[in-house]
């Protein structure tokens, strides 16, 4: 049997809401949206300071959830402060925005030019995703800015569904 793990809490989206809501942060990018409850609250806090985007990441299978992202965005008003990127990795779209970042300042040289100011990671919960996905986003980050991850508690030995798969075994 597999069970679903729970949607972003009320407590959970707050604190990301209130953290959001904090100065300079305008650009956010969130690492896996599922139904896109965490990022209702990211982009709730950008469209109280009528200003910003969330670019968040997943994988197709999301989008065949019901209620889906694209649904729920709609539902709350939110959907205008959101830029949904659907990937088979989100280290690919990652690698995709890093392309989109850089620059040459001096021939032969280049630069990527930090855009987010605010990251939530709450994909893979894999080291071997996560890791990668963590020095990627480090990239992209702007000076001073923050990385927050979710399920930091999270393992395979404790999921319901995962603990007696071949995969962990």
């Amino acid at each position: 049997m597999v069970t679903k793990p729970p949607d972003t809490t009320a407590e959970a989206g707050s604190f990301l809401h209130e953290l959001v809501k904090s100065d300079g942060i305008y650009d956010v990018l969130e690492l896996g949206f599922d139904r896109g409850v965490s990022t209702a609250y990211l982009a709730a806090a950008l469209a109280g300071k009528n200003q910003g985007l969330v670019t968040t990441i997943d994988q197709s299978r999301a989008l065949e959830k019901h209620p889906n992202i694209d649904d729920l965005l709609r539902r709350v008003g939110v959907r205008e402060w959101v830029r949904p990127i659907v990937e088979t990795s989100y280290n690919w779209a990652l690698m995709h925005l890093i392309e989109e970042q850089l620059a040459q300042p001096n021939p032969g040289q280049a630069v990527i030019e930090p855009r987010f100011d605010f990251c939530f990671i709450d994909g893979a919960h894999a080291w071997e995703v996560d890791a990668l996905a963590f020095s990627l986003v480090d990239r992209l980050l702007r000076p001073d800015r923050w990385i927050v991850f979710d399920d930091l508690d999270w393992t395979y030995a404790s999921s319901a569904s995962l603990k007696d798969s071949d995969v962990v075994k």
